[in-house]
C-alpha cells in the first residue's frame, strides 16, 4: 500500500505534510511518521525518515507530491525507526543536510554499535525487519553550531540519552517537532509514555518542562507516533501527570512485594493502568493488530519504570 499524505497546515510560507510510511509488520499503519516542510521559496525539510524498510514508501510519496530534492534532514534521535532509513535515503537525495545530537552522529555515520544494540533491544526478526542501517556520510552531517534557518534546537533526553525536539519558526505559526519527548500521541484521548529501560524519571519531566516553556505560542506540535496536537503546553501537561500516575503506580507494586518478577510486575503495572489511567483505557478501541502494537511498547515503558524503581531499592 502506498504512503498516506495528509497536509496538516499549511500558509503562505510553507505547507506541513505528515507521510505516514508502509512498513511490512503487523499492526505497524499509522504509526511511523515522517514530517515534511514544504517552504514556498522551495526548501525542503525532512524530519525523522524512519526505518529502511520504509524508505520506498517515503520516496514513492515525495514524488507524489513533486519533491526532487532534500535539502534538511533532522532527526530527533538515533532509533532505528526513526533514523535507521536515513543512509538509504541520502542515496536518493545526496545534497540532504543531516542534523542530529552530536551523541548520535556517530551511530548514524558508523551504524555497527546501533544495529547490535537493536538487535539486542528489539529481536533479530524486528530489527532485520526494519531494514538494514547503512552509514550516513560524514560529509552530510550538519556541523554543531551551524546556523540552520528558522530551526530551533531543544535538547530533550529521556527517551534516549541524545534526542532533540526541534521548532520550526514562522510568522505563519510555528511547528515544534517532540520526537517522543511527549510521549506518544495516536488519536485524541490516547497518550502513552515512551519511557523504556533505562528511564530517568527526572530527567524525562525536565525535559517535558523545557519543551512546555518553549512550546507556548506554537501553533502546533507534531509526535514522532504520529499524531499532532494544536495544544502543546495541555498534552504536556497531560503527559506530566501520566508520568506522575506511572511512577506512583510502579512505586506501589514494587513496594507492596519486592521479591516480585520483573515481567509479573510490569504485567501487574499494565493491569492496573488499564483502568486508572483513562489514556490507557482507549486501548479497548483500537483494532486488534494496533492493540498489540501498543501493548508491546505499553508494557517496555512500564518496564522502565520498574527497573528504575528496583534500582532504588
Amino acid at each position: 500500500m502506498p504512503a498516506k499524505i495528509t497536509t496538516v497546515f499549511q500558509c503562505g510560507e510553507y505547507a506541513l505534510t505528515r507521510i505516514c510510511v508502509e512498513v511490512p509488520i503487523p499492526g505497524f499503519s499509522d504509526f511511523i511518521t515522517p514530517w515534511l516542510i514544504s517552504e514556498a521559496g522551495g526548501r525542503t525539510i525532512l524530519v525523522d525518515p524512519g526505518p529502511s524498510c520504509g524508505i520506498p514508501s517515503l520516496k514513492e510519496a515525495l514524488g507524489a507530491m513533486g519533491i526532487t530534492n532534500l535539502d534538511l534532514v533532522l532527526v530527533t534521535h538515533v532509533h532505528i525507526d526513526h533514523s535507521g532509513g536515513t543512509g538509504l535515503l541520502l542515496q536518493s537525495f545526496p545534497e540532504a543536510q543531516v542534523a542530529a545530537h552530536p551523541r548520535g552522529v556517530p551511530h548514524l555515520t558508523n551504524p555497527a554499535r546501533l544495529w547490535e544494540s537493536t538487535v539486542s533491544t528489539l529481536g533479530e526478526e524486528l530489527a532485520l525487519t526494519y531494514g538494514e542501517i547503512l552509514p550516513v556520510p560524514s560529509s552530510a552531517i550538519v556541523g554543531e553550531g551551524t546556523d540552520m534557518p528558522r530551526i530551533e534546537i531543544i535538547d530533550t533526553p529521556g527517551h534516549s540519552g541524545h534526542h532533540r525536539s526541534y521548532v520550526y519558526t514562522s510568522s505563519g505559526g510555528s511547528v515544534a517537532f517532540a520526537g517522543e519527548a511527549g510521549g506518544v500521541h495516536l488519536v485524541e484521548g490516547y497518550l502513552r509514555p515512551a519511557t523504556p529501560p533505562r528511564f530517568l524519571y527526572e530527567t524525562t519531566v525536565a525535559s517535558i518542562e523545557t519543551l512546555k516553556k518553549r512550546a507556548t505560542g506554537v501553533r502546533l506540535m507534531a509526535y514522532g507516533h504520529y499524531g499532532f496536537t494544536g495544544c502543546p503546553t495541555r498534552m504536556l501537561d497531560a503527559a506530566l501527570e501520566q508520568l506522575a500516575l506511572w511512577r506512583k503506580t510502579a512505586r506501589d507494586i514494587v513496594g507492596d512485594r519486592p521479591s516480585l518478577e520483573v515481567e509479573e510486575a510490569v504485567e501487574r503495572m499494565v493491569t492496573v493502568l488499564s483502568t486508572t489511567d483513562p489514556f490507557i483505557a482507549k486501548l479497548e478501541s483500537f483494532p486488534e493488530d494496533i492493540r498489540q502494537r501498543e501493548l508491546y511498547f505499553l508494557r517496555n515503558s512500564a518496564r522502565g519504570f520498574i527497573l528504575a524503581e528496583l534500582d532504588l531499592k
